[in-house]
């Protein structure tokens, strides 16, 4: 379900339950995996737009750390898929451990989509740098991603590289 926050905002025009299923679309265009959008619903009785959606079938990495020994793998994984989503124009706004599926398939997967934005062309320096910065915000994910900070960033550039040279 999805609130308009403001009187007057973009909201008004596209709603927040529109901007979800068109990220499920661009995403899915993208060959980023995410939810399947079915339906989207109207209640205006409460103010609200709802999308009943598929939802990913795996589980968060926020959960899948909390039960590793050692997460460094798999979010030196996770950071090549940053920089996937990067390289492909995509700026996930809400990117944290919550919002990140690890499906059956051993796929990265986005949930909670409604906040993200594709750009045609791969981010620039500036959008890079913000959209780590919003991963590292949540304070419930300080405590895995600050020690791996050093490793995660040093496979995100290590992937960035390895694109920028292939001929």
């Amino acid at each position: 379900m999805f609130r308009r926050k403001r009187i007057f905002s973009s909201a008004l025009f596209f709603p927040y339950a529109n901007r979800f299923v068109d990220n499920a679309k661009k995403l899915n265009k993208l060959d980023i995996p995410t939810i399947t959008p079915l339906n989207i619903y109207c209640l205006p009785h409460i103010q609200r737009t709802a999308v009943h959606y598929l939802p990913v079938e795996g589980d968060t990495l926020r959960a899948l750390t909390k039960e590793m020994g050692d997460p460094a793998p798999l979010l030196k994984k996770f950071a090549k898929f940053i920089a996937e989503l990067h390289r492909k124009g995509v700026y996930f706004r809400s990117i944290h451990l919550g919002n990140v599926v690890l499906t059956e398939n051993n796929k990265f997967a986005l949930i909670d989509i409604a906040d993200l934005k594709c750009y045609g062309n791969p981010l620039s320096r500036t959008l890079k740098k913000r959209n780590i910065k919003h991963l590292l915000r949540p304070p419930e994910d300080d405590w895995i991603l600050k020690p791996n900070l050093t490793e995660m960033l040093t496979s995100y550039h290590q992937d960035q590289k390895n694109i920028n040279c292939r001929p």
